[in-house]
């Protein structure tokens, strides 16, 4: 199995990369190989869950298949006019949230030892593809080579190495720079790859990268001294509303068609990347369509009204019932799993990311790398704990 997991991570990582191949050069070929091995281990997954798993083992699924009907329901009570492209996509884009109840319910059937085993192999192949990637930033940024540019064939700033989405890319580093950030200052080890890390996460050109980073900082800085720290941010911020012109003009020019969207819109449209406009679309639509039945289980066309706030798109797709389901899967499997400050952070930062980029729970690669760098704190964290306890 260890074999298997190591293995099925760098096979989903190839095929992501060909499937970037073939979609940035614009070959007339099938061209969705990144799906196959996703599907393969999730139909792996689940067999071997529903196999080995008892019954109080495996709510989660009873769960999510509860939640995925009654959302469907709700999407068929919203709309009459509906042909059955638009079912299958629909029913596509429900599918992929499932992933997240598969792989923790996986893990929670076997006994700890063989979870603990499997989840630490994950770590290294984890290191080596973004020591790859990172090669391949800095190879993008030298050559200019499109395959490894974040927004190919555009002028917008940023490359994603090896990775077929840009957003995989950010939460990927993400996760690495947590990961690395506690070999750097617990382990003292890994200084010159978690500088890599650093400089390459930089250069994918997105926000919530940058976000990840100030949380660090703010974390670290508040751990240090909070008075200082507290009085800082609040001087911060009066700074901003004091100069607030200059510095809105200064940031228009460093974001993507920053000066556009500011006279259209102003500096939120900026900084949210035109979230907030889509989420006005799908409020409005929401307000004018929904029923009772649509406010409990959602309903709303994933492709159609995503706004990318990821907790804003789980309500508009599954319902406040969505929300309270996700809020009892991560309170239950992560909230109180954490057993220091390095497995804390991560959570406060992937969530935070997360709320003001969208993409988390339904990509396989994303929610892959952050439970098996997740779990992997809580296990190192565990031994200091015993450490500390022992003396």
């Amino acid at each position: 199995m260890i074999k298997t997991g190591i293995y099925s991570f760098y096979i989903v990582i190839l095929f992501d990369f060909i499937t970037k191949i073939l979609l940035t050069y614009s070959i007339d070929t099938f061209n969705r190989f990144s799906f196959i091995p996703k599907f393969i281990i999730i139909v792996f997954l689940l067999l071997i869950t529903l196999k080995l798993g008892e019954r109080k083992k495996i709510n989660l699924l009873i769960l999510y298949l509860g939640m995925f009907i009654l959302t469907l329901i709700a999407f068929f009570s919203l709309y009459r006019d509906y042909n059955y492209i638009i079912v299958f996509k629909h029913l596509y884009n429900l599918s992929l949230y499932s992933y997240p109840f598969i792989l923790v319910t996986f893990f929670r059937v076997l006994n700890k030892q063989e979870k603990k085993i499997i989840i630490q192999a994950i770590e290294k192949p984890i290191y080596i593809i973004g020591v790859i990637s990172s090669i391949l930033i800095i190879l993008g940024l030298i050559t200019k080579i499109e395959l490894f540019r974040a927004y190919s064939f555009s002028n917008r700033f940023g490359y994603n190495g090896i990775f077929l989405k840009t957003s995989e890319a950010s939460y990927y580093y993400i996760c690495l720079l947590i990961l690395s950030t506690y070999y750097f200052f617990i382990e003292k080890k890994k200084k010159i790859v978690s500088l890599l890390f650093l400089t390459t996460s930089l250069l994918i050109g997105t926000k919530i990268v940058w976000l990840c980073i100030a949380l660090l900082i703010f974390f670290y800085l508040f751990e240090k001294n909070k008075k200082i720290t507290t009085t800082t941010i609040l001087i911060l911020v009066l700074v901003y509303f004091l100069f607030r012109k200059t510095i809105d003009n200064f940031l228009i020019v460093l974001l993507p068609n920053g000066e556009k969207l500011y006279k259209e819109n102003g500096m939120f449209t900026v900084l949210t990347s035109t979230r907030d406009l889509l989420l006005e679309q799908t409020i409005i639509f929401s307000n004018e369509n929904w029923n009772f039945i649509n406010y409990l289980f959602g309903g709303n066309k994933y492709g159609l009204y995503k706004v990318e706030f990821e907790f804003l798109d789980l309500f508009f797709l599954f319902g406040f019932l969505g929300i309270v389901i996700f809020y009892f899967f991560l309170k239950n499997n992560f909230f109180k799993k954490i057993k220091g400050k390095f497995s804390c952070y991560l959570l406060i930062v992937v969530l935070t990311c997360a709320f003001f980029a969208g993409n988390f729970f339904k990509s396989f690669l994303v929610f892959s790398v952050f439970y098996f760098v997740f779990q992997n704190l809580i296990y190192k964290e565990e031994v200091l704990l015993e450490n500390n306890e022992a003396y």
